[in-house]
């Protein structure tokens, strides 16, 4: 039976979707997610839809074997 184990990282504010891919390009049994959310924003009196980061400064990383070593 795998198990997955999922970990949060902590980076910079406003790197979160570099270091996402580059984990994902030198990692292959991890998955780093980097999550975002669509906004309606109105700047200058013009509206546009804008990608905004759900939790600034966070990446969410998913494997199947641990990142802990045993014992």
């Amino acid at each position: 039976m795998a198990h997955s184990f999922f970990y949060v990282l902590q980076v910079k504010t406003g790197q979160e979707k570099t270091i996402s891919e580059e984990i994902n390009e030198k990692f292959d049994a991890v998955d780093a997610l980097f999550l975002q959310r669509r906004l309606y924003i109105r700047r200058g009196g013009k509206n546009f839809w804008e990608l905004q980061p759900l939790f600034p400064g966070y990446i969410f990383v998913c494997t199947e074997d641990s990142l802990v070593p045993k014992d």
